[in-house]
Parts: C-alpha cells; structure tokens; sequence
C-alpha cells in the first residue's frame, strides 16, 4: 500500500533515527486515501500486529512499541 500523504512513511523514519538500537518497523495501513477507516479496521490492524509481535516476540523478547497516530476514526 501507498503512504499517499508520507505521514506513515515519516514518523516511521523518525522513530528508525532516533533510536540507537535496532529498529523493525511493521508497517500497517488503516484507513483508506482519503482518510476514512472504521473502528472495524482498527481492531482488526491490531490484531494484526499483536499476532506479528508475538510471534516475532517468542525469539526476541524486547519488543514492546505499538505507535498509533490516528484520531477521530
């Protein structure tokens, strides 16, 4: 999927450049183009990412960030 407006794609970098240790970023699009989303598509993105983290948590045991930047959906 495409960062149409970069904001993802942005705090996703700062994040990456402001930490010394090694960062993976799970990119994970919510709502559509045009900004519009449902609560629906929210549980079901984190869902998503807490079943990623748990698996990718069983050999590293350190994560423990899930950064949301959405408002209003």
């Amino acid at each position: 999927y495409e960062d149409v407006y970069g904001h993802g794609t942005h705090v996703a970098g700062t994040i990456v450049e402001l930490t010394l240790d090694n960062v993976k970023i799970l990119p994970v699009k919510v709502l559509d183009d045009e900004g519009n989303g449902s609560i629906v598509s929210m549980y079901m993105a984190i869902e998503y990412i807490e079943s990623c983290v748990e698996t990718y948590r069983a050999n590293h045991p350190e994560v423990h960030v899930i950064h949301s930047d959405i408002r209003n959906v």
